[in-house]
């Protein structure tokens, strides 16, 4: 970790001192560039505050990313019903083992669009406390006054584990996404708004193509998977961690049959 870090201090440093300017093939700037050039205070654009954005960056689109996939993965392996009727429509687009499906047709694929759903839903790879400020007005909740210049923070836990909108919320169950349209509304692992994650539309990519790819072509024993220590938030760390008891998520990798 400290030799990534290193890294990326090395690649911010290079770009602030005008050394890399390989973004001029590219055709656009990077983000670097572009908080360089803007009216932020020079204070703001010190090595180390850029070094801690690019920190943010790579890890914010990887980390959170791989956390969703392991725990989907469990929980496809864990409902035989579930990965049967998956693999069932991916093999519409990937007929043989050795096929390869585009983007564009796993994004038209229902049932893995759902069961990606209830995966994040249920993944919580990132639990921490989003936090607004509303210091022009006052909030009307539930008949409570909320003044203005109040800090207000809430993680999406809340709202994908309320019961009245998802009965027996613990569960995986993809089919509720086909049942009730409405629910999209409620997924809120990417925030929503202008504050929504920058990295949305890759994160689902990611998503559709590994989950479409692995399932196709293999299966997981998850004998040694404790769902409760292994998978489950334990505690908030900005991401999910599980059970401090944990030795991981440990399974043994299984081809389907053509």
């Amino acid at each position: 970790m400290a030799h990534e870090v290193y890294k990326l201090a090395n690649q911010v440093e290079d770009i602030r001192q005008k050394r890399d300017e390989s973004y001029l093939n590219s055709g656009h700037r990077t983000v670097f560039h572009d908080l360089l050039l803007s009216k932020l205070p020079q204070a703001e654009k010190s090595q180390s505050r850029l070094c801690d954005e690019a920190f943010s960056l790579v890890t914010a689109g990887s980390g959170t990313s791989s956390a969703c996939d392991i725990s989907l993965s469990y929980f496809i392996a864990a409902n035989p019903g579930v990965q049967q009727k998956l693999l069932n429509e991916l093999k519409e687009v990937m007929p043989r083992l050795t096929d390869h499906a585009s983007l564009q047709q796993l994004e038209n694929l229902p049932y893995l669009d759902t069961v990606t759903r209830e995966g994040l839903r249920l993944g919580h790879s990132v639990t921490h406390r989003l936090s607004r400020t509303f210091s022009e007005k006052a909030l009307q909740y539930r008949g409570q006054v909320i003044p203005p210049g109040t800090n207000v923070n809430m993680t999406h836990i809340f709202i994908h584990e309320n019961e009245e909108l998802f009965p027996d919320p613990m569960v995986f169950r993809p089919e509720r996404w086909l049942k009730n349209k409405d629910l999209h509304r409620y997924l809120l692992p990417f925030s929503k708004g202008p504050r929504s994650c920058l990295g949305i539309n890759l994160a689902w990519a990611e998503l559709f193509l590994i989950v479409g790819t692995v399932f196709r072509r293999f299966n997981f024993d998850i004998e040694m998977v404790s769902r409760e220590r292994d998978i489950d938030t334990a505690k908030d760390v900005v991401m999910l961690v599980p059970r401090v008891d944990s030795p991981g998520v440990l399974v043994k990798i299984l081809q389907n049959e053509e």
